[in-house]
């Protein structure tokens, strides 16, 4: 889902649930990353350091946040896909 789909009470911010997601790359490598999720509201972080950024990687670092955090409903990333949590 697009971020200009999504639904405007996730904007609203009065919900403990919604999440931003972002890769961070080192200068000196494109590969090894840090996956970033802040939740939107009170800015609780969450870092996963990944070797790569194969997309089963990263998926593996989701599953993982989603596992030890449950209560997260949707993550928005910076190219504005949503990602909803079941």
């Amino acid at each position: 889902m697009s971020i200009h789909q999504r639904p405007k009470d996730i904007d609203l911010r009065d919900q403990i649930v919604q999440m931003e997601g972002d890769l961070v790359f080192h200068k000196h490598s494109q590969s090894a990353n840090i996956l970033t999720i802040v939740e939107r509201k009170t800015r609780f972080a969450i870092f996963i350091k990944n070797e790569n950024k194969k997309s089963t990687s990263i998926h593996y670092a989701l599953n993982r946040a989603k596992n030890a955090y449950h209560w997260m409903k949707s993550i928005t990333f910076d190219r504005g896909r949503i990602y909803w949590i079941s």
